[in-house]
C-alpha cells in the first residue's frame, strides 16, 4: 500500500493533507533561541505571531531520530511504500538527511521525488500526483509524466527586510545596506537548479507586484494545462499585500486563460521565514503545455 509524505519545506493545502493523509516530515525552527518542530509544536500562525523586533530565528534539518521515527510511523500504518516528496537540495541538507535514514529501513520502500523547489511550488507536485493516483497511475508513471515539473512552476516571492538575507549570506552587507538605503526590494524565486535567487529588483511596491505577476502571466502563456495557482505570505501584515497580488493577476490571466483557477491561499513556511524574515509575499503558478 502506498503512502505519500512531504517535508515541511514545502506546502500543500491543509484539507487536502488531511483529506488525502498526506505524511508531513516537521522541520525544526528556532525562535530566540527555542526550538519548535513546525507543524507539531508550532503552527505558521502562531510562528509569526511571536515574531518582534530584533528576534533570532534559526532552522535546521530534523534529527534522524525524528527521520526514522516519521518512516517507523508510516510503516505501522501499514504502509509498504512510500512516494516521498521534498525540497530542493540546493536550498538545505533535509533530502540528504531523508535519504540517509531510508536506506536502513527495513519493509519501506521509498520513492524520492526532488520538487526543485520550496513552499508551495513543490506542493503543486504533490497535488498533481494525488490527480494522477486517483486515476490509476502507477508510482513509476506518475514520476515520467512529472519529469518536466520544475519547469512547469514559477515562483516569486519579496521581502521588505533584508537583514535575514544578509545573515544568510544571499546578500553582502554593503549590498544590503545600498539596498535599505535606496528602499530597494529584491524579488526572489527558484532557478532552473533548485536556488534561490533574484530575478528582479524594484523600489516600490507596486513594481515589484508588476515584474512578479509578468513573470507569472509570461510564465503561464504556454502552459495553459492543469493550471494550479496560490498566493502567500508571512507575518499577518503582508497578507494585504498578497491580495493585492492575487487581484491583479486575476485580472491579466483573465485576458488569455478561458477560467481562472481559485487561487490557493497560504502562510508561507516558517522555514522560509527563518532565511528571508517573516516581511515577506509572493505568489506561484503551475501550468503544462498543451502539446503534453
Amino acid at each position: 500500500m502506498l503512502a505519500i509524505a512531504i517535508d515541511r519545506v514545502l506546502d500543500i493545502p491543509e484539507n487536502i493533507a488531511k483529506k488525502k493523509g498526506v505524511y508531513i516530515l516537521p522541520i525544526p525552527v528556532y525562535i530566540d533561541g527555542k526550538m519548535y518542530l513546525d507543524g507539531v509544536d508550532i503552527t505558521s500562525e502562531e510562528f509569526y505571531r511571536k515574531f518582534h523586533p530584533g528576534v533570532v530565528l534559526k532552522t535546521s534539518a530534523p534529527s534522524l531520530k525524528v527521520i526514522e521515527e516519521f518512516y517507523e510511523r508510516i510503516k505501522s500504518d501499514g504502509y509498504d511504500e512510500l512516494l516521498f516528496f521534498h525540497v530542493s537540495p540546493e536550498l538545505t541538507s533535509v533530502p540528504n538527511a531523508i535519504k540517509l535514514v531510508a536506506s536502513q529501513i527495513k519493509g519501506l520502500k521509498v520513492h524520492f521525488f526532488d520538487t526543485r523547489q520550496i513552499s508551495i511550488g513543490g506542493g503543486f507536485a504533490v497535488m498533481r500526483a494525488i490527480k494522477l493516483l486517483e486515476k490509476g497511475k502507477s508510482v513509476k508513471e506518475i514520476i515520467d509524466i512529472l519529469k518536466d515539473f520544475s519547469k512547469n512552476v514559477c515562483v516569486r516571492f519579496t521581502v521588505f527586510n533584508l537583514e535575514y538575507l544578509i545573515k544568510g549570506g544571499r546578500l553582502t552587507k554593503i549590498e544590503g545596506l545600498i539596498g535599505a538605503l535606496l528602499k530597494i526590494k529584491p524579488i526572489l524565486g527558484i532557478d532552473k537548479t533548485g536556488s534561490i535567487i533574484p530575478f528582479h529588483k524594484a523600489r516600490s511596491t507596486k513594481l515589484v507586484m508588476k515584474k512578479m505577476t509578468d513573470d507569472i502571466v509570461e510564465h503561464l502563456r504556454n502552459r495553459r494545462k492543469n493550471n494550479i495557482l496560490a498566493i502567500g505570505w508571512g507575518h499577518s501584515r503582508m497578507k494585504e499585500y498578497a491580495l493585492e497580488l492575487k487581484a491583479i493577476l486575476e485580472k491579466k490571466l483573465s485576458d488569455f486563460l478561458e477560467e481562472v483557477p481559485e487561487f490557493i491561499h497560504i502562510y508561507l513556511p516558517p522555514v522560509l521565514a527563518c532565511h528571508s524574515g517573516p516581511e515577506l509575499f509572493g505568489c506561484a503558478a503551475y501550468g503544462e503545455p498543451l502539446s503534453e
